[in-house]
């Protein structure tokens, strides 16, 4: 059994992100952070970095979901499960986070798309039920399994975010350049028998392909997919 979820949400939808420059309104947030044992310090500079980046999609509603759920994810992960920061993300905890893409522990699979916030007294709190994983199958018996297209999502969500904190100084270097250089696949685990022997592109070259279509889609609303 995997140990219980001590992680949150961590962003809200694109109209509360200037909220979250101050947590006036997401006091679970803050509380949160403190809880953490990496400085606190440190800790409030990732989360403004990354809702900076997120901001610059804020008006791109399709980008945005996409990239502030894989950015909230790989946070929760980076900080709650590896202890670190930003800046100590290194090759090996890309490779470890593209793992646990693929096989999550239990405890952050939701079972059902669930929002990450609910209002109440004027303010957003945290929905218990959020987790960064959702099952979106209605079968009792499914299990988690993360799609080719998914994590190839993913993968290029993270070449965004990496670049972007390269591109302000925030980051020395992109440590997905060590992974391109590997040529490491993050693929689900599927059963050799079923496997076809076909030519296909490889994950760098979807990626590639994924993140022009998104820069794309941001330069030009009507290649936004509706």
């Amino acid at each position: 059994m995997s140990a219980p979820f001590t992680g949150q949400p961590l962003f809200d939808t694109a109209h509360y992100l200037e909220d979250l420059s101050d947590f006036h309104c997401h006091p679970s947030i803050p509380t949160f952070l403190a809880s953490l044992p990496q400085p606190l310090t440190t800790l409030r500079d990732d989360y403004e970095i990354s809702r900076q980046f997120l901001m610059k999609y804020a008006d791109v509603p399709g980008t945005f979901s996409r990239f502030r759920g894989e950015v909230q994810r790989f946070l929760n992960y980076l900080w709650v499960t590896t202890k670190r920061t930003l800046a100590q993300t290194d090759a090996d905890v890309v490779t470890a986070y593209f793992k646990t893409l693929k096989n999550p522990p239990h405890s952050w699979i939701a079972r059902g798309v669930f929002s990450a916030f609910t209002h109440a007294n004027g303010l957003r709190l945290p929905n218990r039920q959020w987790r960064p994983f959702a099952l979106r199958s209605s079968d009792e018996n499914a299990v988690y399994n993360a799609s080719q297209a998914s994590l190839n999502a993913s993968r290029t969500a993270l070449q965004t975010f990496f670049k972007y904190l390269v591109y302000q100084q925030y980051l020395l270097t992109d440590p997905l350049n060590d992974l391109r250089r590997r040529d490491r696949r993050a693929k689900p685990q599927l059963a050799k028998d079923l496997e076809i022997a076909v030519r296909r592109l490889t994950d760098w070259q979807w990626s590639w392909l994924l993140e022009t279509l998104v820069t794309e889609a941001d330069q030009n609303p009507k290649c936004e997919r509706h």
